[in-house]
């Protein structure tokens, strides 16, 4: 594709990017075949092919006086995150994994002292953030959150 029409409307980078993942290239027109314009309608979601498979890990110290929520993981300005599995360590004393979105705090797992492996979909903004509440408890003092996620930029 030449560079003049990638400059029209779109990053350089996602062009390419595209172009490549489609492999798209530019066509003669031959003489009795009809002239199509060159317009590229994808049938894909283009956004899943340029978002990026990440894992992030958080420790934190969850000691202080137990019912506080403690932030572990908070989305940049600019992205977007669909996070497909979380993982936190065994507590001694029960406590909730949380999401807050906008301001409001949303429960994502009951108070509990253990926590498998978990797959619930969670599609979160930039600002918003995962945490656990402090125990007030010793025993807590570098308890981990670990996530796999999805990021792409939030256009």
């Amino acid at each position: 594709m030449p560079d003049k029409a990638a400059n029209l409307w779109v990053n350089k980078e996602v062009t390419k990017r595209i172009v490549r993942r489609f492999q798209l290239e530019e066509q003669q027109r031959e003489p009795g075949n009809p002239l199509f314009i060159p317009v590229v309608l994808p049938t894909t979601n283009i956004d899943i092919l340029l978002r990026v498979a990440k894992v992030a890990h958080s420790i934190q110290n969850l000691t202080a006086a137990a019912g506080t929520y403690k932030v572990y993981h908070t989305v940049p300005t600019g992205k977007r995150w669909e996070v497909i599995r979380f993982q936190r360590d065994d507590t001694n004393v029960a406590t909730p994994m949380s999401m807050v979105q906008g301001g409001l705090q949303l429960l994502i797992k009951a108070a509990s002292t253990t926590l498998a492996p978990d797959s619930l979909v969670l599609h979160m903004e930039a600002g918003d953030t995962l945490g656990l509440n402090t125990t007030g408890n010793v025993g807590d003092a570098a308890i981990s959150l670990n996530l796999h996620f999805f990021e792409e930029d939030a256009y």
